[in-house]
């Protein structure tokens, strides 16, 4: 593997030499290919093993980053209208979108979990609403967090897991706002991202990765039949914060989803703000990921 975690393929030289337009190649000229798909599309294709994360993180964003856009200079060189960032789709991108195919697919589902504090989850209403109609409604509605709290209310016996780990074996009914066992298919869970200088809320994230099966926000911040004030203290009473794991957590978890850019911007908050026990390791731990597009 490189640095970038690409295979280096080995093509031997089999001493087999094919004159192609003039030159001479071997076995050591053939880049890899699938036969099935140049067949099927008449065109050539290069195939790439992905065998690490750092490759596997840079075709998603590049997925998502947009339409492909050309640089143009138009008549005489001018400051401010020197160049023109515009849109560009060639025929075959124009063609597949005509005719309506999916532009790509992603296997497993990720199911998105909120996080909110206690009566804070987000209650969607018509502003011609009364207040006392809206209020109403919001005390019914549940959230996919106290959905989760209300299942373990209802199965006290079932297996426990953890808050990100339950889309895997339970589906989020949105109509009926429950809930219910997953009978086929995978998913997984990703809870959105908190920062670590969002204060409770933080802790509040933290909990619910390694709390197994809570029935409240009142049982997270039990330990031990200890009911905690604060989440943060419960994180305490925990062992969660003795040793700077909560930094760990939160930057691995970050390393998934963000780009380098955005993690020194996020490892410059825990340095300055969050003040960890133990900044060095933090850095050995985390350098590649916090430079992967330095390069």
């Amino acid at each position: 593997m490189d640095q970038d975690r690409y295979p280096i393929y080995r093509r031997r030289n089999t001493q087999q030499v094919y004159i192609v337009r003039g030159q001479p190649v071997d076995n050591r000229d053939v880049v890899p290919y699938n036969t099935y798909l140049s067949r099927l599309f008449n065109c050539h294709i290069n195939v790439e093993v992905c065998a690490g994360m750092r490759c596997v993180k840079y075709i998603h964003k590049y997925i998502y980053k947009g339409h492909d856009r050309t640089t143009l200079v138009l008549g005489q060189i001018d400051e401010i209208k020197d160049y023109l960032d515009a849109r560009y789709i060639g025929p075959p991108e124009a063609a597949w979108r005509i005719f309506g195919h999916p532009m790509h697919e992603e296997i497993p589902t990720v199911v998105r979990l909120a996080i909110h504090f206690p009566r804070m989850h987000r209650v969607l209403f018509n502003p011609r609403e009364s207040i006392t109609d809206i209020l109403a409604r919001a005390e019914q509605e549940e959230s996919k967090l106290t959905g989760f709290f209300e299942y373990y209310i209802a199965n006290p016996i079932a297996c426990p897991y953890t808050y990100q780990e339950f889309p895997q074996y339970f589906v989020w009914n949105k109509t009926q706002k429950i809930w219910t066992p997953r009978k086929r298919g995978f998913a997984i869970g990703r809870m959105y991202f908190v920062s670590p200088n969002a204060g409770e809320r933080f802790y509040l994230c933290l909990l619910l990765s390694v709390v197994k099966g809570p029935k409240s926000f009142e049982s997270l911040r039990t330990f031990n039949n200890v009911v905690h004030d604060t989440f943060k203290s419960a994180c305490i009473a925990r062992g969660l914060l003795e040793d700077g794991e909560e930094w760990v957590q939160c930057l691995q978890e970050a390393a998934i989803m963000k780009t380098g850019s955005q993690l020194w911007r996020l490892f410059s908050v825990v340095l300055t703000q969050c003040f960890p026990s133990q900044p060095y390791a933090l850095w050995n731990k985390f350098a590649v990921h916090i430079c992967d597009d330095l390069a």
